[in-house]
């Protein structure tokens, strides 16, 4: 599937810190094909030909002796596992539970008016009650409230007894429309690489949750805190090549303007008195200048630029730790000071970037319980011998663990982007189809 990814506002540019600690990193092998893909799936469905293992002759002894016990060689080792798997079979198989569950009803239109609720009488009472396949009557009874109940929990509406607009807005949309919606992101799961073996990391900024997966299986959830509609964190294939501890935190163009205005305003105390700094330039060599020498009213204007970090500390916006992932948005994991925002539904916050809800479970896992000490050292970076893969995707509907599916908000507009781009493209496939039959019968006699 071919995605489109817009991210407007970078979280920082990664600048290298002055101390490297480890082995130098090692290049991954990128993702396999589909040919490769399907190979993999056909081994592990096939399995072994029981007819290429030929019994073995009996070994020979010296006379007296017991013959040595043949081994048998080692099984080979298993095919690796698409990336996310468990959660593209449990949205297959949620979709199949839809379907049977919700597609099978009557897809009867329901006009707009008030909202119903228990106790309610009258005609459009009776379509609500035929559009969830219930006996035909016009009482909004206690087996409607347990239908509509049903409904909107299916349907990530939240559990409620009344039929309102976002109710009915959901059921006039028509199962098919979440059927639909439900393939948009399979076909997102499917989109990730076909193998992986080993370690990942898993992020779906659509539910703002992070997993690590070993060897195909997750073993570790955690939440996160994801980029706004407007500063969307992207989809992507990366690796985590480097960790930097103590991390400095290059401030954004945006933010730099704002931190502008108030050193235009207070003064340049504000910037010590906040752990920031003022560098020369974007390199890796750069220096610290006197803030004194800035310009600060054309920062702020936008018609000068600066660089200005802050230091480590905990006040650093990086917090302890930061996830060094080259690609070409400028986005990566770190770790966070504001730790009440996990705490929140809302948090889709960043500005594209994704602050992860335990930054000391997730260091011992990419270390493997051994975290290097650099104590106080400023921006050790820390490059990892074997880069770990991430995946950013973005799931609206997922698997929930009763079997059901979790419908999310579509906070970055991009499953409505998608169907109408299938809807279209569905729509060039029928008229091209009309067309390569030529003329209906009724068409040839008129042209005789």
């Amino acid at each position: 599937m071919k995605r489109i990814v817009l991210i407007l506002a970078i979280c920082g540019l990664a600048g290298a810190g002055p101390a490297a600690l480890g082995a130098s990193p090692r290049d991954v092998p990128s993702a396999s094909d589909s040919v490769a893909f399907n190979a993999a799936v056909e081994r592990q469905v096939a399995g072994p030909d029981d007819g290429d293992h030929k019994p073995q002759a009996k070994p020979k002894g010296k006379k007296g002796r017991k013959a040595p016990v043949a081994v048998a060689p080692p099984p080979p080792p298993p095919p690796p596992m698409p990336v996310a798997e468990d959660m593209r079979v449990k949205l297959r198989d949620a979709l199949a539970t839809y379907h049977a569950r919700w597609g099978q009803l009557p897809q009867t239109e329901i006009p707009p008016g008030p909202a119903m609720k228990p106790g309610d009488t009258g005609p459009r009472v009776a379509l609500l009650r035929d559009r969830l396949g219930l006996t035909p009557g016009d009482a909004y009874d206690e087996t409607l409230r347990a239908a509509i109940w049903d409904y909107r929990v299916a349907h990530g509406l939240g559990g409620n007894e009344v039929a309102d607009k976002a109710t009915l807005n959901s059921l006039n949309s028509g199962a098919a429309f979440y059927e639909e919606l439900i393939a948009v992101n399979l076909d997102r799961l499917n989109a990730l690489p076909g193998d992986e073996k080993g370690r990942y990391v898993v992020v779906d900024a659509a539910s703002a949750q992070l997993w690590l997966y070993e060897n195909g299986a997750p073993v570790d959830h955690m939440k996160a805190v994801v980029g706004t509609s407007v500063t969307q964190t992207p989809m992507l294939a990366t690796t985590i090549s480097a960790v930097e501890l103590n991390p400095y935190w290059n401030v954004p163009p945006d933010l730099t303007q704002r931190i502008a205005g108030r050193v235009a305003k207070q003064g340049v105390s504000y910037l010590a008195a906040n752990n920031y700094e003022v560098m020369s330039d974007w390199s890796d060599t750069a220096t610290t200048i006197d803030p004194s020498t800035v310009d600060w009213a054309g920062v702020a204007r936008g018609t000068i630029q600066e660089r200005v970090r802050q230091l480590p500390g905990a006040d650093n916006m990086m917090g302890a730790a930061k996830f060094v992932m080259p690609n070409e948005y400028g986005v990566y994991l770190h770790d966070t000071p504001n730790k009440k925002l996990f705490e929140e539904d809302n948090r889709w916050r960043s500005n594209g970037c994704i602050r992860v809800e335990d930054v000391a479970r997730l260091l011992s896992w990419i270390f493997n319980g051994a975290v290097p000490d650099v104590g106080d050292t400023p921006g050790a970076i820390v490059p990892l011998a074997t880069a770990i893969p991430v995946y950013l995707t973005y799931l609206t509907a997922a698997a929930d663990d009763e079997g059901g599916i979790a419908f999310r908000s579509d906070r970055y507009h991009r499953d409505t982007k998608e169907l109408a781009r299938r809807a279209i493209a569905d729509a060039e496939l029928k008229i091209a189809s009309s067309e390569d039959s030529g003329p209906t019968q009724g068409d040839a006699s008129a042209g005789q």
